[in-house]
């Protein structure tokens, strides 16, 4: 697990680099203001959103970048999250388990899809 952690610390730099690089080049994204409210333009198509952040992260689509990489194959991902998800399938940890089969799921959604069948195989069909 030490491995893991230590691999996710360094791509946290890498992201926070590259954020700190894309902060100051202006020319990524562009401001506008809407109905009073302040919104981000992306320079490369028609995305916009209220949080700098966003737009940032929207940009990296466009420039190819992807800031954290698995430390077993060194696929590219541009959220952490999608890298965490990503390293289960190498470790082989299910985090989250049926209580009812016991059978593992590496993603929330695919486990909830799970429970939402069993609730309607228990249910009675009319």
């Amino acid at each position: 697990m030490g491995d893991f952690s230590q691999s996710i610390t360094k791509n946290e730099e890498q992201a926070r680099n590259l954020f700190r690089l894309l902060k100051k080049n202006k020319e990524m994204f562009s401001t506008v203001v809407i109905r009073n409210v302040k919104r981000f333009l992306c320079s490369f198509c028609d995305y916009s959103s209220p949080l700098s952040a966003n737009v940032k992260r929207h940009v990296l689509q466009h420039t190819g970048e992807r800031p954290f990489h698995c430390s077993y194959c060194s696929k590219g991902f541009i959220e952490k999250k999608n890298l965490i998800t990503h390293m289960l399938r190498h470790t082989g940890e299910r985090p989250f388990s049926c209580s009812l089969c016991g059978k593992g799921f590496t993603q929330k959604r695919s486990w909830t899809t799970h429970m939402l069948r069993h609730c309607s195989a228990e249910s009675p069909q009319v």
